[in-house]
């Protein structure tokens, strides 16, 4: 079946024009939507990185704190800078309390 425009009654024309900005409109409303959405797990993208260097600068500083704990127990005890006793002798005291605090925090 073919059909003019021009046969159309006056509702149907308008049913067709305002069905078709309808759609027009819905295509867009939702093309803006899935941008948001994007927009957003960017956001979350980028939140997580945050927090990720955030999380590994907190350690480092813990790290920093334990080996600072470490130099001066070794300075108390007498063995700065070069450790004394085996089985660390003669290497620096900084580097062996580094060592020992990466594997645990709670090493001084």
């Amino acid at each position: 079946m073919s059909w003019k425009l021009d046969e159309l009654k006056g509702w149907q024309q308008a049913l067709l024009v305002f069905g078709g900005l309808a759609a027009i409109w819905a295509f867009g409303h939702l093309s803006g939507n899935a941008d948001k959405v994007e927009d957003r797990a960017e956001q979350g993208r980028e939140a997580s990185a945050q927090e990720a260097v955030a999380a590994e600068q907190l350690a480092a500083d813990h790290v920093d704190y334990c080996v600072a704990r470490g130099v001066a127990y070794f300075k108390e005890i007498g063995s700065y800078p070069t450790l004394q006793s085996a089985p660390n002798a003669g290497r620096p005291a900084e580097a062996v309390a580094r060592e020992r605090c990466k594997r645990t925090l709670t090493a001084f």
